[in-house]
């Protein structure tokens, strides 16, 4: 009975055991994954000269880039701008966490800015505090890593829902594409029903109920009829198509708002010059002390 016991217990131990290395080399794996990642963004660094705009997701980069050139905004023409991925998805989260793992692993000689919406909290460690980039205008990471949320379009009040959607007004972002659109959470029940067609359903209505939130066509939960049948709704890449390609009524869709994140960003732009002549200078002056006290010695 005792032998029993010792070899139930032997065997317990090796379950743990097995549970233990699977979970290290989980780890191992997610750190190995993770120092490739770090060391082809390394290299990649390396190879680009200019500033670098990083963003949550593909269709803030697209429309930064068609902001760019819709306002004719020839400083800017020559940046690179692109979205983070994190497991094919994107997010504030995943771009707030590669910019901390820049900052840890890779020196930066170039510029670079994370651009956020404004819909989910921005929490980062800063100075032994935490603080939520939502309430600055823009926050230095590292010496050259900056980032901030973009700034509240239109007046709107509703300053925590914002994405970049809002830098179109409620009628531009509903602008029709072939009987399809973009729809507002504000424009549901929390049951679902459209509030203005109640032949119109929403299966997601009470997770955007009273919100501004742009509906994610992206998430399968598209607007249909009542009875869940058809598709209403078009995607956020599709609208952002839809401006690219001029479509009819997309082609004089404004994008002044858009002026705004570039006010931030040429602060920013500003700031970093700044700090590298003042960096600059401080080495000048330090080469010249030492050719004097080398000239001093050797007299």
């Amino acid at each position: 009975l005792q032998d029993t016991r010792g070899l139930d217990e032997e065997l317990g131990y090796i379950e743990l055991y097995k549970k233990f290395i699977v979970q290290v080399k989980e780890l191992e794996k997610e750190n190995t994954k993770k120092a490739e990642n770090i060391s082809a963004l390394r290299d990649a660094l390396k190879k680009i000269q200019t500033t670098v705009i990083l963003t949550e997701g593909k269709t803030d980069s697209d429309l930064l880039k068609l902001a760019i050139q819709k306002l004719n905004l020839q400083a800017y023409k020559s940046w690179s701008i692109k979205p983070i991925l994190s497991d094919k998805t994107s997010n504030n989260q995943a771009l707030l966490r590669f910019l901390c793992d820049m900052r840890d692993n890779i020196p930066s000689t170039q510029l670079v800015i994370g651009i956020f919406d404004r819909d989910t909290k921005l929490t980062l460690l800063q100075n032994e505090s935490l603080i939520d980039i939502r309430d600055y205008e823009y926050v230095k990471i590292a010496e050259n890593i900056y980032a901030f949320a973009i700034p509240v379009p239109h007046n709107r009040t509703e300053r925590d829902q914002i994405s970049i959607e809002h830098y179109f007004t409620d009628e531009e972002i509903k602008t029709p594409k072939e009987g399809k659109r973009l729809f507002l959470g504000s424009e549901f029940y929390s049951t679902g029903m459209c509030i203005t067609d109640n032949s119109l359903y929403y299966k997601g209505g009470a997770n955007v109920y009273n919100t501004i939130n742009v509906i994610e066509h992206e998430s399968k939960k598209f607007v249909t009829k009542a009875d869940g049948s058809g598709d209403y709704s078009i995607s956020k890449a599709a609208f952002v198509e839809c401006i690219k390609n001029n479509d009819f009524g997309f082609s004089n869709i404004s994008f002044e708002e858009f002026k705004k994140i570039f006010s931030v960003v040429e602060k920013i732009k500003n700031s970093f010059a700044n700090e590298s002549n003042n960096i600059l200078r401080a080495e000048i002056a330090a080469d010249k002390s030492e050719q004097i006290i080398e000239e001093a010695i050797m007299v």
